[in-house]
């Protein structure tokens, strides 16, 4: 019976706690970037979709792909931000 039960990977359950951050932290601009990215990776979404259709539809990989990207870009931004800012120059 425990052949049954699908395991999900670690990288699978990162990659959703990842998306999971970036749609409950900016719904409407994640809607906005998930549509383009959706197209970008040739995958059709219709006008009416909201969020939750289209990341029901999504199969495994472009699950796994769009964690990735949302990943790297939240590593960027957070090191963007940690960076110092300079200080001006006063003579």
């Amino acid at each position: 019976m425990n052949q049954l039960v699908r395991q999900v990977p670690d990288d699978f359950s990162q990659q959703l706690t990842m998306i999971s951050i970036f749609q409950r932290f900016d719904p409407a601009g994640f809607h906005g970037r998930l549509c383009r990215w959706c197209e970008a990776t040739g995958f059709e979404v219709k006008p009416d979709w909201n969020t939750h259709a289209i990341l029901t539809m999504l199969d495994d990989e472009r699950v796994l792909k769009l964690g990735a990207v949302l990943r790297k870009t939240f590593f960027k931004e957070v090191r963007e931000m940690a960076k110092p800012t300079p200080k001006p120059d006063v003579t």
